[in-house]
């Protein structure tokens, strides 16, 4: 099961949604990574305390380790999404009900399959099919509309996000960048 089935029938369409898709598509790669993951730890906040949440914290940690700069193994993100046992997130978001979780689950994947394929990419490795379709613009798109798809979201924490990536994060936007932790984000984001 891909994300793209999950796409939100009309995205909600506000300058804050504009902004968030702009800014990482025009970061750094690293950048992206952060803001990616800093908007998946704000959508997974709906999923209900336990041990799947826990399990979207742990795999989007790799996500952030990576993006600051870490040297994280592609594989291991690989794996959080999808294992060998059928585990991982991607599992969540199928097991996810329609609506807000789902679009939540949907945003850690995205996050998750961009830095998978990326990482990939910068360590100068082939990626792995499962995240083969994250080197598509559309993909990053889509991520961000599952996200914008999620109840209850602090969209003025987002626009801070946004403006310490392109203050901080906007250094080579063709290429990998400087790191940015997304520890920094959510510092930004609190004002």
């Amino acid at each position: 099961m891909t994300t793209t089935a999950l796409a939100p029938a009309s995205p909600v369409d506000t300058a804050e949604v504009a902004d968030l898709r702009a800014t990482a598509h025009g970061a750094g790669t690293a950048a992206c990574i952060a803001l990616l993951t800093f908007a998946a730890e704000l959508a997974l906040e709906i999923i209900p305390a336990g041990p799947e949440r826990e399990e979207g914290c742990r795999a989007l940690g790799l996500a952030a380790r990576l993006a600051a700069g870490e040297p994280v193994d592609p594989v291991t993100i690989v794996d959080a999404l999808h294992d060998e046992n059928d585990e991982g997130v991607s599992i969540r978001l199928q097991l996810a009900p329609e609506g807000s979780q789902a679009g939540a689950w949907g945003t850690v994947v995205g996050a998750l399959g961009y830095a998978a394929y990326h990482g990939s990419l910068h360590r100068g490795e082939k990626p792995y099919p499962l995240v083969e379709n994250y080197a598509l613009k559309e993909a990053l798109g889509l991520t961000v509309d599952l996200f914008a798809s999620v109840p209850g979201l602090d969209w003025a924490e987002v626009g801070r996000a946004c403006a310490y990536v392109r203050k901080k994060g906007s250094k080579a936007a063709s290429g990998w960048g400087e790191p940015l932790r997304v520890e920094d984000l959510r510092r930004a984001a609190m004002g």
